[in-house]
């Protein structure tokens, strides 16, 4: 069973990084996902604008392209951190994971809040990864994170 949730991760977080690659660092500049969000949020926009007076129209398009930037941010950052959330749950016990408190057990909120404290490169310390493997995974996702938001910024 923990094969497959790891399994599960790895290609969430495959297919947030990729669609990274794809969009920012390939020559077409369209990941797989990105590319279908833009198109969602501008046709959502469209929708949610269409009874308004045609000058205020215009300005609700045009405010289209910029929500595009932080929701596309948001959703890489989002995969990659289910990504990791999973593997670590995968392999989550008291054994693996140091929690700092009684009221902290292994579960897969803990695995979310673990990489998202991992992926912010914020290391709060109240779940730690003992095992020397779960240590580099954790490393891994800090690494990738700054990635994604400097990519994201440049």
């Amino acid at each position: 069973m923990e094969w497959i949730i790891i399994l599960a991760g790895v290609l969430v977080l495959s297919l947030g990084i990729l669609d990274v690659f794809f969009t920012v660092l390939h020559y077409d500049g369209f990941g797989f996902l990105s590319s279908r969000l833009y198109n969602s949020i501008f046709n959502l926009v469209r929708f949610l604008i269409r009874s308004l007076p045609r000058r205020w129209q215009a300005l609700g398009r045009s405010m289209a392209a910029p929500l595009m930037v932080p929701v596309t941010i948001t959703v890489w950052i989002s995969l990659v951190a289910l990504g990791y959330a999973l593997v670590y749950y995968a392999g989550m016990s008291a054994e693996t994971f140091l929690f700092s408190s009684g009221r902290l057990a292994p579960s897969f909120m803990e695995a979310l809040y673990s990489s998202g404290v991992s992926i912010a490169t914020r290391g709060l310390g109240d779940v730690t990864p003992l095992s020397s493997i779960y240590q580099a995974i954790s490393v891994s996702e800090a690494l990738v994170g700054f990635g994604i938001l400097t990519l994201s910024i440049s």
